[in-house]
């Protein structure tokens, strides 16, 4: 067998580490993706939770519920009672209804195939009855907004390569008149 040309080889060296790099790089990508949307996921849930605290009314003796959201942007909201019974709201399909409340906690939890996150409030002020608010939002929509972009991301960033290629080519190239490359 024909030893490789040092042409070859330096082009193999090269490619080798262009997809190391990109491989790191996507890593990265990954982890920091993840990170960041469950990061928002988790602000939008507290904020919802804060939401829904300042749009109960107590109005003559008993809670007025009637103009409260119990699903919006993908946060199911569920009221209980200081005994930890529900009272008003919805929980989503395949979640547990035996999720223990925690006050102002932020919970991940896992039920089959699903991800959850999970918020609780536990609310007193200005009422003589304390009630606990839950917000539950899926992770699963997370983890594939996340997928997408590493799909999107990893063929742009391979094509961004393979269209610079004839530039970086063309740059070593010797220059035809004089024979320098310079």
């Amino acid at each position: 067998m024909k030893p490789l040309s040092i042409k070859t080889k330096i082009t193999v060296w090269y490619t080798g580490l262009i997809v190391l790099i990109l491989c790191i790089i996507l890593g990265i990508l990954a982890f920091s993706t993840d990170r960041i949307l469950v990061f928002e996921l988790q602000r939008e849930l507290e904020d919802e939770v804060y939401d829904i605290v300042e749009d109960i009314q107590y109005v003559n003796e008993t809670f007025d519920f009637h103009k409260l959201k119990y699903f919006d942007d993908g946060i199911s909201i569920s009221i209980y009672n200081r005994e930890q019974v529900l009272i008003k709201g919805l929980l989503p399909s395949g979640f547990s209804s035996s999720v223990p409340l925690h006050n102002n906690q932020i919970q991940t939890i896992q039920s089959g195939e699903v991800h959850w996150l999970v918020y609780d409030l536990y609310v007193s002020t200005n009422w003589p009855e304390a009630l606990w608010i839950r917000g539950v939002v899926s992770l699963n929509a997370s983890y594939e907004t996340r997928t997408y972009i590493l799909l999107i991301c990893s063929p742009i960033s391979c094509f961004w390569r393979l269209a610079d290629y004839p530039k970086s080519v063309s740059a070593s190239q010797p220059d035809q008149k004089n024979g320098s490359r310079y």
